[in-house]
Order: C-alpha cells, then sequence, then structure tokens
C-alpha cells in the first residue's frame, strides 16, 4: 500500500465511530463532524458508510474498542463476499470446487487486494447477489413483469 492509501483508513474510522456516538447519544448529529469546525454537515460530502456501519455497530456493541470493532467490520467484508458468491455460482450449476474457487477470486483477486486502501469499496457481496437474482428474475417466467418494470423505469427517469 502507498501512503495515501494507508492514510484513507482511519477517517473510515472515524466516521464509523461517529456514528457509533449518535447511536449510543454521545453525539448531537450524525452528518456534522466537530473537526470540520467551522463548516457544518461536511461529512455528507463523502462516503459516510451509512451502509455498512451495523456490523461495526454490532461489533461495538459487543464491548470491542474502535480499533477492533473496525478489524472485525473489515474482516466480516470478507466473509461476506465470499459466502455471496458461493451462493451465486451454486446457483448457476456450478460444482462445490468451482464455486468455491470462483468465490476466491471474487473475494480475494488481485484487483481486490489493490484497493484495500479503499475501505468504503470493500463490501460487494450485493453485486453478486444482486447479478444471481436478476438471472433468475430473467431466466423464469417473468419476463413479461421485467419488461413492463424496465418501461416504467424508463418513464420515470425522461419525467
Amino acid at each position: 500500500m502507498t501512503g495515501v492509501q494507508t492514510c484513507a483508513l482511519p477517517i473510515y474510522l472515524v466516521f464509523l465511530e461517529n456514528i457509533y456516538a449518535y447511536f449510543s447519544a454521545q453525539s448531537g448529529s450524525l452528518i456534522q463532524l466537530s473537526f470540520f469546525y467551522p463548516y457544518p454537515y461536511v461529512s455528507a460530502f463523502s462516503d459516510n458508510l451509512f451502509g455498512a456501519a451495523p456490523i461495526y455497530l454490532l461489533a461495538r456493541l459487543c464491548s470491542l474498542t474502535p480499533e477492533a470493532a473496525f478489524q472485525f467490520w473489515f474482516v466480516s467484508g470478507y466473509f461476506f463476499n465470499f459466502f455471496a458468491a458461493c451462493y451465486s455460482f451454486k446457483v448457476f450449476g456450478q460444482s462445490p470446487a468451482a464455486s468455491a474457487i470462483g468465490a476466491t477470486l471474487f473475494t480475494f483477486g488481485l484487483p481486490v487486494s489493490a484497493q484495500m486502501g479503499h475501505a468504503q469499496l470493500h463490501y460487494r457481496f450485493g453485486l453478486a447477489l444482486a447479478i444471481t437474482y436478476f438471472y433468475l428474475f430473467r431466466s423464469e417466467e417473468h419476463t413479461s413483469e421485467l419488461q413492463s418494470h424496465s418501461f416504467i423505469s424508463y418513464a420515470v427517469f425522461c419525467l
């Protein structure tokens, strides 16, 4: 990792800890961090990690220190990514060995490892599940529903 990527990880810990402080009534605002004073609501301009915060909050509620909870949050992303990809490959009809190999490549591949300093990109399990469920939706008897939903989405977008 380069120095720039290494420096990015503590800000994610600050964001996650601020979310914990807000939910434990130690902070008055979810998106206004005091060290950005005098500029209000600056955390809304960044990756604030609201979607990934429940895992961190669970770790903090189990009495882990902020650093240990951040490590738990970081490592648990690997588990979620692996199991979602393994499930997806099994749905696509792959053998257990092929599913494990595919899930390993999805979770620990070189492009993923190169982005370790960007923790906000770590949770990718939704991608594997979205592709899988879109495939299931598309392959079953829902083709007409998919077309109608696509048309409605396009019409709303054009308004």
